[in-house]
């Protein structure tokens, strides 16, 4: 009997967390070296869209240390259509307030965030996209950053 209230439980919980994650499209990460993120590595990420009537967001997940020697993080961002059109843009995102707490979640040494890089868009073209991302710091090694991805999600 207590084996059968685990499992309920377990399934339950299984089916509860599933359901919350309906409309990730995409989600892949990169792990950082620990001798960190050079300015000339860029990361790269693909993925397909099939609908282009929905919006999206479209999300980076960055995981750094509290080591990390800045408060925010430039970024040089590229994003090439199927058509092979390509968007370049450069932004900033905050980890940290004006006193030094970091934003995020976790505790100890490591904060993840959640960072929306681009919020209600939609994709003019079925196929194949492709995204590239490099540190736009002025240290020419970034130390601090562990693991750096991006989530596409659909808007309901």
């Amino acid at each position: 009997m207590r084996l059968n209230g685990f499992l309920f439980i377990l399934v339950c919980f299984i089916l509860l967390f599933n359901a919350c994650d309906n409309n990730r499209i995409y989600e892949s990460y990169s792990h950082i070296s620990n001798m960190g993120w050079n300015k000339d590595s860029v990361l790269n990420y693909s993925f397909h869209i099939q609908d282009t009537v929905t919006n999206y967001n479209l999300y980076f997940n960055l995981r750094n240390t509290v080591d990390y020697p800045f408060s925010n993080i430039w970024l040089f961002v590229s994003i090439a259509s199927p058509e092979s059109t390509v968007l370049t843009d450069t932004v900033e995102f905050m980890l940290a307030d004006p006193s030094g707490r970091w934003f995020g979640q976790g505790h100890g040494k490591f904060r993840d965030n959640k960072l929306l890089f681009r919020n209600n868009i939609f994709f003019p073209d079925t196929g194949k996209y492709r995204i590239d991302v490099q540190q736009g710091m002025r240290n020419d090694v970034l130390k601090g950053v562990n693991d750096f991805g991006i989530r596409v999600e659909k808007i309901n």
